[in-house]
């Protein structure tokens, strides 16, 4: 599983942002086909959005390499969408976090 691709989506594509819920679902809620569009892929899709538009070119991991880091070292799960125990009355809101 790529989780650091599902922690670049959450931080770039705020939950409650409609567009970013909208691309998350285009792309079959897959956020490292999103990570892999270049910019001018981005652009074509026209998001209304230019602010999340901006933030999704923004490839740098760094951020998202120390929040793996640090949850390992705290012995954190991460549970992204797509995992087989992330909470079922979750994936039912309308704002469910990635």
């Amino acid at each position: 599983m790529d989780i650091i691709y599902w922690i670049w989506f959450a931080q770039r594509a705020y939950f409650k942002n409609k567009y970013a819920r909208e691309l998350f679902e285009y792309f079959d809620k897959d956020p490292k086909r999103i990570y892999n569009l270049s910019p001018e892929e981005i652009r074509n899709l026209n998001i209304p959005d230019v602010t999340l538009a901006g933030r999704l070119m923004d490839k740098n991991l760094d951020k998202e390499t120390s929040i793996i880091n640090k949850c390992a070292q705290n012995s954190y799960n991460i549970l992204p969408y797509n995992h087989k125990n992330y909470p079922e009355r979750l994936r039912h809101i309308p704002n469910y976090p990635y």
